[in-house]
């Protein structure tokens, strides 16, 4: 069995993976039935429903099926309608019983899986519609709202052509039904004008420009203007300032330059101006012509929940048919096409080597290819305009913009004027890491929130106390305030009541125009905020109730933020992209007060960060979590044994101290220890519930593995993220340089010798690397990019290893290893000649494992083995294990 380091390529094929839709599809009060293939209305009643048929829209595929043209009902059984409304056997029959342990995991069941769709409970008037102006005004005086006015922009009662794919989004629209784009040329003297840089335009040759390009761009062309900006990987390190690449911009097709500052070595006209950055910006959104206001564009700032609330946005302006862009952490994209930071349509460049693959593989990377890269959650101020242009020339009538804290205080958003501007919250410890700290951050959003005019909105939470800062400040400005709060009841948009489970959130919204009844499958407090905020945002923009309720429901996840994985098992896995200490701890707290009876956490950290922070991670881990695994996350270029280390460093100190006197360290992973061992580090680690596991393909299927009922599983980390960096373990190549110096170090090709233990080798590995870094010699250690979707892999972890081990009555899974019978474990874990009080107690078991482990290594080194054990035994050992347990045997 490969060990967890090793960095080995898999090529497979296997069944096409593709996520399973559920069974029912339901939308205003409609039940989709695919065994019939059309919609039909249950003829007996329907639990909980929340509308009257007569205010349902026309059903499309009732009127189009000759069979049902006159709305007749289909009679089902009790186990159809038992399937089709979410419930059990035991709801649809009085008399139905089972032991306590399958009664909890149907209640369970039902609870989640119930079609009581959200709905709008009361509107003060028939259809009423009103503008900002009304909302606003007769919500801050109190009074009644009598007249109403429609929006132009609001959407229409008709569901008529409604086709909805998995994640809630309009599938009607197709790439080639976007107009044709735009040819863009300009002059330089005319286009530098036209910002305001007269004294620039008067020594700028009479050059036309088609494309703007810098050193972060992507595609080049000819006629292109080459603006001189930092680069967007390291924008403090003056070796990569786009000054120093200006004279092989006629490379990329460029026929002019702007810089900051004259540029001797330049072969093409150079046109300085004072600020790049600010040139670019205003250069940009010129050129593209003025991309966010041709469209309604809405900006979410904040530390948390942009995402999600500009995704259940998204949700309401499709269930209104508009087209509407994103521009955002998970994605660029119009409607359901993905863009590229250039605006253009993406298309694979080369084949996806896992098309064909509905998982990954254990101890080996996967590699990864012809996928969409995610982008920056705002990209710079070209890019910008160029993803917004891309939207607005395809027909977009609607935009979304993540304002990322630490990407807005270099100016690239201020040429954005966003029509509708959203504040979420601030947390304090994230925004101290952005440029300039709290008060810089708190005092740019500032700024943003009073430079509003009459002609645009701001959407403030008012439980955040930055929040009623800010609403202060747009008081006193001419811009519309519209505001929302869970806890603070005095917002425009509130929560009047919530319903927390760990499958979903019932929420009654009260709003200025009327109350909501909406249930999303995101749980967790915070997400009510969100869908406050996305509710706040349909109002603004006009849309209908009606239209608010179904698209905010049509989204059935949001990728990577609180993702809910169902696939019928009783417990949910949540897949999160939490990845700071406060994120972690606050999502724990969440699922633990929405009734979790365990929680069972698989959480690493990623290659490149500080021994502090993994200490941290681990502890907020720790004191949080029931049962913690820690595993990979994209190690990169640093030791995957060594990342765990530090994590698990943070961890109490008398928890460390267990087993101090064991022959082997007992917080690491089972593969690095003698295979006598493995039996005993399952024991110490499984008497804390703190488990190491650094291959994460085993660890998210040991921990759904030992999920029962009312547990919740936490895949953390990594969110939507689908990649993992790994070193390729290529060595450097030795200079001379190196070789004048003298051999203070090994060469990588003895380091690589089978002489080096694993451990020993990354430490050599280190030193050979800080050597040549110490003597000013190249570096050129390179990772590697494999293929790890923690979605995809908790999905299939459900259907093959779940199902399979629920199967098995008797066997033992609550800690490590699994075992069907108890004596088992206890012979596993501790010698019968041993005893409890004397296993555990000063030095009984640990002074027998050391005596244990010094005859084995004698009687192996007198056989002639070098210390090793005999492998070959063990694995044929382990091949009868596992055919004897058929695949439900322990890691």
């Amino acid at each position: 069995m490969p060990r967890p380091g090793a960095c080995q390529l898999l090529k497979c094929n296997s069944a096409r993976f593709s996520v399973p839709k559920p069974p029912v599809l339901t939308h205003l009060g409609r039940l989709v039935v695919p065994r019939l293939g059309h919609c039909v209305r249950i003829a007996a009643g329907r639990p909980g429903a929340s509308m009257d048929d007569g205010d349902l829209p026309e059903d499309p595929f009732l009127a189009d099926d000759a069979a049902f043209a006159d709305d007749s009902e289909i009679e089902l059984d009790e186990d159809e309608k038992a399937i089709l409304l979410g419930t059990s056997k035991a709801e649809a029959d009085p008399k139905y019983s089972s032991r306590d342990e399958e009664e909890e995991s149907v209640e369970e069941l039902a609870r989640r899986r119930k079609t009581t769709r959200g709905r709008v409970v009361e509107t003060l008037g028939d259809d009423l519609l009103l503008n900002l102006d009304d909302i606003v005004a007769e919500t801050q005086r109190g009074g009644a709202l009598r007249a109403s006015q429609s929006f132009s922009e609001s959407g229409s009662d008709d569901s008529d052509d409604f086709d909805t794919d998995i994640n809630g989004q309009n599938s009607a629209l197709a790439s080639s039904s976007y107009p044709a784009l735009p040819q863009r040329k300009r002059f330089l003297p005319d286009l530098l004008k036209s910002i305001g840089y007269y004294d620039a335009a008067e020594s700028a040759p009479a050059l036309e420009i088609t494309n703007i390009i810098t050193c972060n761009s992507e595609n080049a062309s000819e006629g292109s203007l080459y603006v001189c900006v930092p680069c967007e990987d390291d924008p403090e390190d003056e070796e990569l300032d786009g000054h120093n690449w200006a004279d092989e911009a006629s490379d990329l097709g460029a026929v002019a330059v702007i810089a900051e500052r004259p540029l001797p070595g330049c072969l093409l006209p150079v046109i300085q101006v004072p600020d790049t950055l600010d040139a670019l910006a205003a250069i940009a959104e010129e050129f593209y012509d003025r991309p966010a206001q041709r469209m309604q564009t809405i900006a979410f700032v904040g530390s948390y929940g942009k995402t999600t609330s500009s995704w259940l946005a998204r949700g309401i302006f499709d269930e209104a048919e508009k087209d509407i862009g994103i521009i955002g952490d998970s994605e660029y994209a119009i409607n359901t096409d993905r863009l590229t930071p250039e605006g253009d349509i993406w298309a694979p460049t080369e084949a996806d080597p896992t098309e064909t693959l509905e998982r990954s593989s254990p101890f080996r990377i996967v590699e990864r290819a012809g996928k969409y890269e995610l982008p920056p959650t705002t990209p710079d101020a070209l890019h910008l305009q160029k993803v917004l242009a891309g939207i607005a020339d395809r027909g977009g009538t609607i935009a979304t913009v993540e304002i990322c804290p630490e990407m807005m205080m270099d100016g690239r958003v201020d040429c954005l004027h966003p029509a509708v501007l959203v504040f979420t919250n601030i947390d304090k410890t994230l925004a101290e890491n952005c440029p300039g700290g709290l008060d810089e951050y708190v005092e740019r959003l500032s700024e943003m929130f009073a430079s509003l005019d009459e002609n645009q909105t701001a959407i403030i939470n008012l439980d955040d106390e930055y929040g009623r800062m800010f609403a202060r400040d747009v008081e006193k400005t001419d811009a519309q305030l519209l505001t929302y709060g869970v806890t603070t009841k005095e917002a425009d948009v509130c929560a009047e009541k919530t319903k927390y489970s760990n499958w979903e959130t019932e929420i009654l919204v009260r709003t200025p125009v009327g109350r909501l009844e909406i249930i999303i499958p995101l749980p967790g407090s915070y997400n009510v905020s969100n869908a406050l905020a996305a509710v706040a945002v349909g109002l603004a923009s006009g849309v209908k109730l009606v239209s608010i309720v179904a698209g905010v429901e049509a989204v059935e996840y949001v990728p990577g933020r609180t993702e809910v994985i169902d696939e019928g098992q009783p417990f949910p896995v949540i897949i999160d992209s939490a990845n700071t200490p406060g994120q972690v701890g606050r999502l724990i707290d969440e699922v633990k007060e929405a009734g979790a009876r365990r929680t069972i956490l698989v959480i690493g950290c990623k290659g490149g960060t500080s021994s502090e922070y993994r200490e941290a991670i681990g502890s907020e881990a720790h004191f949080k979590a029931d049962v913690v695994f820690f595993t990979n996350d994209s190690p990169g270029l640093d030791a995957p044994p060594e990342i765990i280390q530090d994590i698990v460093n943070g961890l109490p100190q008398e928890v460390l101290a267990r087993h101090a006197g064991s022959y082997f360290p007992w917080l690491q992973d089972v593969h690095r220890t003698p295979q006598w061992f493995e039996s005993w580090l399952l024991r110490y680690q499984s008497e804390v519930g703190r488990y190491v596991i650094e291959d994460r393909f085993s660890a998210i299927r040991v921990a759904i593995g030992m999920a029962k009922a009312r547990d919740v599983v936490l895949v953390v980390g990594r969110g939507q993220d689908d990649r993992m960096e790994y070193w390729d373990g290529a060595p450097c190549p030795r200079t001379d340089a190196e070789r004048a110096v003298g051999q203070a170090t090994k060469s990588m090709a003895d380091i690589e010798s089978p002489e080096y233990k694993e451990e020993e080798r990354w430490e050599a590995v280190d030193d050979y690397y800080a050597f040549r870094a110490e003597e000013g010699l190249p570096v050129q250690r390179e990772t590697i990019t494999g293929w790890f979707d923690d979605s995809i892999e908790s999905r299939n972890a459900i259907m093959r290893v779940a199902k399979n081990l629920n199967k098995l009555k008797d066997l033992d899974r609550g800690t490590l290893p699994w075992t069907r019978y108890p004596e088992e474990r206890e012979q596993s874990g501790l010698s019968a000649s041993l005893g409890m009080g004397e296993a555990t107690g000063a030095g009984g078991l640990d002074q027998y494992l050391r005596e244990m482990a010094e005859e084995q290594y004698r009687k192996n080194f007198a056989a002639g083995e070098g210390g090793s054990s005999d492998e070959e035994d063990d694995d044929e050992d382990y091949a009868e294990e596992e055919e004897e347990e058929e695949g439900a045997t322990a890691y």
